[in-house]
């Protein structure tokens, strides 16, 4: 079993069958064994809290404050999906591009890759049987 991940939120507002919650970065960041030398905290360059959207299972309202929870290999394949995968396919079709013309050919060949992987990651996202595993889950109402 996977470790779970959890942030606590505060509903913002419900809409339909979703309930949207205000979460702070530094809350994830004091868990992590590498909040030392990460700086990631620095990196957010608008606010220090964002929105986050759950099903609405438990009747949750505005105010209430919850803890949510996703699986780190939820996570892990999310992350795969959005970075890894297109850097593959902008690598593997700047190879093609390279041994069938040379440089130029590799650079087209790579941005078309690039293209392609963005295309195919947007329809995977895009379908709600998928898209709903990446989703986090309310844990608990506190």
């Amino acid at each position: 079993m996977s470790e779970q991940i959890q942030e606590t939120g505060i509903v913002s507002f419900v809409k339909d069958n979703y309930a949207y919650l205000k979460t702070e970065t530094a809350s994830a960041c004091g868990s992590c064994s590498s909040k030392g030398s990460c700086g990631s905290q620095h990196l957010n360059f608008t606010q220090s809290d964002y929105s986050i959207r759950v099903l609405n299972k438990s009747g949750l309202k505005e105010g209430d404050e919850v803890i949510i929870g996703m699986s780190s290999d939820k996570l892990l394949l999310g992350t795969v999906l959005l970075y890894l995968f297109p850097l593959l396919f902008l690598l593997l079709f700047a190879f093609i591009g390279k041994i069938l013309g040379g440089e130029l050919y590799s650079v087209l060949a790579g941005l078309i890759g690039l293209f392609v992987s963005l295309v195919v990651v947007k329809k995977i996202i895009l379908k709600k049987s998928i898209a709903c595993q990446f989703e986090p889950e309310v844990k608990q109402k506190i």
